[in-house]
């Protein structure tokens, strides 16, 4: 499987737009870790082929998509599933990492709005704390006292 070099012209139509999971690996040329990383992913897609389109971010030549995604260190993977970005790994990771992300975004639903949520608390300055899975119940017992003075409770 090609791995699709994504530019800010492409990034619309081969991620966002895509049918199957994409995952974006956002790197630079002068980063070690990134080096260490890339035969990794390679192998992750050639493995992976047909369940997951693999694509990298050349954050040189394209700062904006770093920026969009709020991407801090490199090496970042980042799984994409319904256009939106569900999972994210920092630094550089194991193939069974990549793989375990790859199996948690099969299985569960990705909303969309999701992002525009995040965006609109920061934007507010309100604090946001995401939980997924089974820490989920265990948290909504926790905040049950708080209930009603909280903004809201967005499980993913």
């Amino acid at each position: 499987m090609a791995i699709v070099t994504l530019t800010k012209d492409n990034f619309q139509q081969e991620v966002l737009q895509s049918s199957t999971p994409v995952l974006v690996d956002f790197w630079a040329s002068w980063c070690g870790p990134c080096k260490m990383f890339s035969p990794i992913v390679d192998a992750f897609a050639e493995e992976n082929e047909g369940k997951v389109k693999v694509g990298k971010v050349n954050i040189d030549d394209e700062p904006e998509l770093a920026a969009q995604f709020r991407v801090m260190s490199i090496p970042t993977a980042m799984l994409f599933k319904n256009g939106q970005p569900a999972q994210t790994l920092v630094g550089v990771q194991p193939k069974e990492r990549l793989e375990a992300m790859l199996a948690y975004v099969e299985r569960v639903e990705i909303r969309p709005g999701f992002p525009e949520f995040l965006d609109e608390m920061e934007r507010r300055g309100i604090p946001v704390v995401v939980i997924s899975g089974g820490v989920r119940q265990f948290v909504e017992r926790k905040l049950a006292p708080w209930r009603g003075r909280l903004l809201g409770l967005h499980a993913v």
